[in-house]
């Protein structure tokens, strides 16, 4: 986070606690099925498909670009 976006564009940050108490209902739920995960798009890019994932991402192509250097 660059601090002068923050001020310059005046936005607000918000902190959040993390429930430490929540990831192993989070993986039952994941394992009985009840939350569908297949619907979440994530690709993979090498190092120098770089470009073509910030595209994705632009275009809404997909939910999370993973850019992989040793792919």
């Amino acid at each position: 986070m660059e601090p002068n976006q923050v001020y310059f564009r005046e936005l607000t940050v918000v902190g959040s606690y993390v429930n430490p108490h929540t990831f192993s209902r989070a993986v039952a739920l994941l394992h009985a099925g009840k939350v569908r995960i297949d619907e979440f798009r994530v690709d993979r890019f090498p190092l120098d498909g770089v470009h073509e994932a910030l595209e994705y991402q632009k275009e809404g192509k997909t939910l999370k670009s993973m850019i992989e250097p040793n792919r």
